[in-house]
């Protein structure tokens, strides 16, 4: 029984997954570059109530690598916590539509076909990453 209840815990665990890229040509050798980012694990980033509350927990994080980045703040951002599917329940109109979501955009500054990297990072949700051509 402590195997299971081990599984459990484990499949709900805040998880960090890229689901979704895109590349906008803008002109010349400028680029948007767009990551949308999304937390399917069960629990929020988080994790507790009062992590929330008392700010315990450092932001999720995503930095480009690759391109000289145009946007304002530099490559790498600083965006916050995401809730986890368990804010998908019923609730009566609280749930504003995806907390469980976030989409990163930079500026970028390359020739095309050049691959760039962002990655993905959070202390208690994990990593990942995506790669994209210009």
């Amino acid at each position: 029984p402590h195997a299971a209840f081990a599984v459990y815990q484990a499949m709900c665990s805040p998880t960090l997954e890229v689901l979704a890229t895109r590349v906008v040509h803008l002109a010349g050798d400028t680029h948007r570059v767009e990551i949308g980012i999304a937390n399917t694990g069960w629990l929020p980033t988080e994790i507790t109530r009062r992590a929330r509350k008392d700010n315990l927990v450092l932001p999720l994080v995503a930095e480009l690598t690759g391109a000289t980045v145009l946007t304002p703040g530099g490559a790498r951002q600083e965006l916050g916590q995401l809730a986890g599917r368990s804010a998908m329940q019923p609730s009566y109109g609280k749930n504003d539509g995806t907390p469980d979501r976030v989409l990163a955009t930079w500026i970028v500054s390359a020739n095309a076909g050049t691959q760039v990297t962002v990655n993905v990072s959070h202390q208690r949700a994990g990593r990942c990453s995506a790669t994209v051509s210009l």
